[in-house]
């Protein structure tokens, strides 16, 4: 993020057996003003969540909290810090081959933003407008200077792209996340995954982390057996990189926020 935050990638299971109790905490998470995504899976964990923090203290910090109010709920957790996303788009859609279609990543030269861009950004990640004339009256501000800064945020490398939400299960399609735990992590190594993720049609998106495991991608198929061919894929391709190739099928997503803060100046 170039506005200085950093992406914690958050694997959770919980030790809960009151459905009161589990909803309570997944509210917490719902309102915490650094989670950004909470995704509810299937397989080894229950939940992923990613958190925007400056610094691993406040992640410490925050789930330390969370104990004080629910108690040893976490029955096992897992993080890691986000490098690099590349979403690629649904390339199974496509009829021809197009670049990633946004990339985020940590950088070096951060920059400040005002409260006005802080209500943008606000506005933008809420996605209830259905044009930026409909935006700009619901931010009370000229669609004119609404245009101004977005084009500043973009340059600045704040908003590096839009992309379409689109609910794929409506369209009988199934979501999973692939973790995928590396022997060693080269960048030619890298790179030739990168390579095979970007062209495989099912392969959505790309991120390179660093923490309790390497990589993550997001992949989508028709049917539960089709995820098979793909894991195969990767461990015979990668038969040296790989060490292991956890699978979490998606079940709902509970947060998305792109932008998740809700008061100015940030935390």
């Amino acid at each position: 993020m170039a506005l200085g935050f950093l992406e914690f990638d958050v694997y959770l299971t919980l030790s809960v057996s009151s459905v009161s109790k589990r909803e309570q905490f997944e509210q917490a998470l719902i309102a915490s003003e650094n989670v950004s995504l909470i995704i509810e899976l299937g397989g080894e964990y229950e939940y992923a969540v990613t958190i925007c923090s400056r610094n691993p203290s406040e992640v410490s910090t925050f789930f330390d909290n969370l104990g004080k109010r629910f108690g040893d709920v976490i029955f096992a957790k897992a993080v890691a810090i986000r490098r690099v996303y590349t979403g690629f788009g649904r390339k199974y859609l496509m009829n021809k081959k197009v670049n990633p279609i946004v990339q985020m990543q940590f950088e070096k030269k951060t920059c400040t933003i005002d409260e006005t861009d802080h209500e943008v950004l606000k506005g933008l990640s809420r996605n209830d407008f259905s044009s930026i004339a409909v935006l700009a009256r619901q931010l009370k501000i000229p669609a004119t200077t609404l245009e101004y800064r977005i084009k500043k945020l973009k340059e600045n490398k704040i908003i590096v792209g839009s992309i379409y939400g689109i609910s794929m299960r409506f369209l009988g399609v199934l979501s999973y996340r692939l973790i995928l735990y590396a022997r060693g992590s080269t960048e030619a190594f890298r790179n030739q995954l990168f390579e095979f993720c970007g062209q495989h049609p099912n392969i959505i998106n790309f991120v390179h982390g660093i923490g309790a495991w390497d990589f993550e991608l997001g992949v989508e198929v028709e049917r539960d057996s089709d995820i098979v061919p793909i894991v195969r894929a990767l461990q015979a391709k990668f038969v040296d990189q790989i060490n292991k190739i956890t699978t979490c099928p998606i079940f709902r997503f509970l947060k998305v926020q792109n932008y998740p803060f809700s008061a100015y100046p940030l935390g």
